[in-house]
Parts: structure tokens; C-alpha cells; sequence
């Protein structure tokens, strides 16, 4: 597949994997709190330097149905907005992705744990740091793999 696909663990710290002219890389993005709108603002910059860096084709993302807190789901929210309002913009193909399906997809498992998902991604060869780059590249490769199964 030729497609360049960004995959997004959404959060304060966001987890991303990218898959250009068949290369995966992959790293975590931090926006910190600052003010409020202020961290909308840097992610939206951030896709339009990503976008620009690699025109990108599709973009997925986590999608979470429960958060342990209000400012956790506000700020959800804040994010798929951004991001679903760029890909609109850009005309990228983009869609979330649930997260038991992505964890069901790397560990067979759709309640596996962020210990669980880092270890699957160790096994694959990925050099990670993070539970956030591991959900990200779970993502990343099930997207690949529905796109390809197309």
C-alpha cells in the first residue's frame, strides 16, 4: 500500500505512528497544559506540518467511549474536533477506531493491558518507549491491514 496513514493516540501526550511510501515511523507528541485553547492550536499546527511533511491520505485515531474524568473527555473532544475540522479542510479520508477493537486486533485480546500492548510491540521489533507509540503503531497496523483487506 502506497497511502501515507497517520495514526493518533489522542491525549495530552499523543501517541503517532506514520506509514509513508511504506515506512513506519513513529514517536509521542506532548501539548502541555497551557491555556486552554492553546494546546488545540499546537496540535492543529502540528497535522498541518505532519501534513505538509508527508501529504498525508487517511488519518485514524483512538476512539474513546468512556474517559475517568471530565477534563479527560472535554479535552477528547477538543481533539477529534481539531482533528476531524483539518482532515475536512485537507480533504484527508479519517476515522476512529474503538479501542477494544484495536486491542483485540494486536493482542487478541479487547481488554488487554497498556503492559500487554508495549510487550506486543517489542515482539514486532518496534523500539518503543511508550503505552502511547504502542497504541499508536496497534492502530497504525490495523488500519493497514482493513485497508489492504479492501
Amino acid at each position: 500500500m502506497s497511502e501515507t496513514i497517520l495514526a493518533i493516540d489522542t491525549g495530552t501526550v499523543m501517541g503517532w505512528a506514520i506509514s509513508h511510501r511504506n515506512k513506519i515511523k513513529f514517536g509521542e507528541k506532548n501539548f502541555p497544559v497551557k491555556r486552554w485553547g492553546q494546546r488545540f492550536h499546537e496540535f492543529d499546527e502540528w497535522l498541518r506540518a505532519t501534513n505538509s511533511e508527508h501529504r498525508l491520505d487517511w488519518v485514524t485515531w483512538e476512539k474513546v467511549a468512556r474517559h475517568r474524568g471530565t477534563f479527560a473527555a472535554h479535552c477528547y473532544g477538543g481533539w477529534v474536533a481539531i482533528l476531524s475540522a483539518f482532515c475536512e479542510r485537507e480533504q484527508i479520508s479519517y476515522g476512529g477506531v474503538p479501542v477494544q477493537t484495536i486491542k483485540k486486533h494486536w493482542c487478541n485480546n479487547g481488554h488487554a493491558k497498556k503492559s500487554d500492548m508495549m510487550l506486543e510491540a517489542l515482539g514486532r521489533g518496534f523500539k518503543i518507549k511508550t503505552d502511547n507509540e504502542a497504541d499508536a503503531l496497534a492502530l497504525l497496523d490495523y488500519t493497514l491491514k482493513r485497508e489492504a483487506d479492501k
